[in-house]
């Protein structure tokens, strides 16, 4: 899991946690299928697709990208826009590093990805 922890208090906001006690980004289980497709609607977008990298705050998931590119969905009615710029910084370092995170241990664990000739 990739977090960003903020130093704040709850009634306190900061221009770079949006007021979160805590913002985690981690690959999508199949039990936050519905939540994405949620925040999907409000957002007027589709659902991404493939391996999803998930935003929570507060316990909820606020926003999803898909890893292999894309556009994110984000709640409209929370505060994202930093957090979105956080997992894509988090798409492009796993990008990068060539590894795949597994849904197994919430995407802690990771294959190598395989490259077909």
């Amino acid at each position: 899991m990739f977090s960003l922890l903020s130093r704040t208090s709850k009634r306190s906001t900061s221009s770079r946690t949006g007021g979160y006690d805590s913002v985690a980004v981690r690959l999508a289980r199949a039990e936050d299928a519905s939540a994405i497709s949620r925040i999907a609607s409000l957002d007027g977008k589709k659902v991404p697709e493939g391996q999803i990298l998930v935003a929570e705050a507060d316990r909820e998931i606020i926003a999803a990208l898909a890893i292999d590119g894309g556009q994110a969905v984000a709640d409209p009615f929370r505060w994202t826009s930093d957090v979105v710029a956080l997992m894509e910084m988090r798409a492009e370092q796993l990008a990068a590093s060539d590894l795949v995170p597994t849904p197994a241990a919430g995407g802690a664990v990771r294959a190598f990805r395989t490259q077909h000739a």
